[in-house]
């Protein structure tokens, strides 16, 4: 089960606050512009390898690359240029010969992005379309543009929300962690270390992984022992009744709970049980059944950024580059609550500026006019 111990550790890791700056996968972005009339323009980046090779457009990408509604085109990664899409063989094995000419051991998928782009009236509209494009993953957004006219400028709030997966908090994470230590984890915010040198602060967070690691346990046991008992009727030779395997759930975890369960299920399992029945079920062969949803939302990750109308004066929770916020969408957020992603901008508006000069102009000279 080194695979499953591997998870594991990605998912502790994952639920520290370092992942939010610098672990992010640049291979496939999401880039949000939100326009001054209220429409968004929403473009991916996704690597060639992630979309299918040549003139290929099945994928995981699928409902976005097969949409004549959106415009896609490809590119070498760090030139400008981008060409239409799908590439043609002809270009693929142009670009293949040219980098063994240089000698580089990369190949095409390493060096070209596809870049799917569209735009939408409004951002209700923008939602939408995510939640079709992914809803394999259990992601769903809501989106909302509010603009505020001020006269000498205008203010822009763009919001969207990605909601809680259900179903996959089978134990309360507040068992473990409190809301403030959650909210902490995957937003930033409020901030637990403050005051702190390094060395409390180390011992605040090393606490936190502790528990996450045993909330991690907990859950992943109450979803395998959930899917086997549901499935028990398939399980060959198995060593206890349907009914004993429900009745023994509270003694296992109890032979388990600090045995480190997510990362030895078979072994713990074969020990208490005293057979391996269960194990071909559960370590991802052919008869297994599909469980630890909570390691798959490590696959769940979405680079995010956003650009506004004019400058951004509250960039939420997100990290600044120049003029454009960036977040990271995780599946790991989406355990417990809902996750917003909000930015507010103000573009000075020229025009009010001019015509209440002309005003106070055409005041001035009236009010000089009829002083004569």
């Amino acid at each position: 089960m080194n695979s499953m111990k591997t998870i594991k550790l990605y998912s502790i890791l994952a639920l520290a606050l370092a992942m939010f700056s610098s672990c992010v996968d640049k291979s496939t972005r999401m880039l949000t512009v939100v326009n001054e009339d209220g429409s968004c323009t929403r473009e991916y980046s996704i690597s060639l390898d992630s979309v299918g090779l040549v003139d290929k457009a099945k994928s995981d990408y699928a409902a976005i690359m097969e949409s004549p509604k959106w415009v896609k085109t490809w590119s070498v990664i760090g030139e400008e240029q981008r060409h239409t899409y799908p590439m043609t063989t002809a270009q693929y094995d142009s670009i293949q010969a040219m980098m063994n000419t240089k000698g580089s051991l990369k190949n095409v998928r390493d060096t070209v992005m596809v870049y799917a782009v569209r735009t939408f009236d409004n951002a209700e509209e923008m939602s939408k379309d995510f939640n079709e494009a992914f809803k394999e993953t259990g992601i769903k957004a809501e989106s909302k543009v509010d603009k505020t006219f001020k006269w000498f400028y205008t203010d822009y709030t763009f919001t969207e929300t990605f909601k809680k997966i259900p179903d996959i908090e089978l134990v309360p994470m507040t068992d473990y962690l409190t809301e403030d230590e959650i909210s902490y984890l995957f937003t930033g915010f409020p901030s637990l270390l403050n005051g702190l040198d390094g060395e409390e602060a180390n011992k605040v967070l090393e606490d936190i992984e502790k528990r996450c690691g045993k909330y991690y346990d907990a859950n992943t046991f109450k979803d395998f022992t959930e899917t086997i008992y549901n499935n028990y009727d398939k399980i060959k030779d198995a060593p206890v009744s349907k009914e004993e395997f429900k009745q023994l759930e509270d003694s296992l975890w109890q032979y388990v709970k600090d045995k480190d369960f997510a990362s030895d299920i078979n072994k713990l399992l074969k020990e208490f049980f005293r057979s391996d029945a269960y194990n071909a079920y559960i370590d991802g062969n052919g008869d297994a059944f599909k469980t630890n949803k909570l390691s798959n939302l490590a696959f769940i990750n979405i680079p995010y950024r956003l650009m506004m109308p004019g400058t951004i004066i509250d960039n939420g929770n997100s990290f600044m580059e120049e003029n454009i916020a960036r977040f990271k969408v995780s599946g790991f957020y989406l355990i417990h609550n809902d996750y917003t992603a909000s930015v507010t901008s103000r573009k000075t508006n020229i025009w009010a500026f001019i015509v209440t000069g002309i005003v106070l102009l055409l005041a001035i000279g009236s009010f000089i006019i009829k002083r004569k």
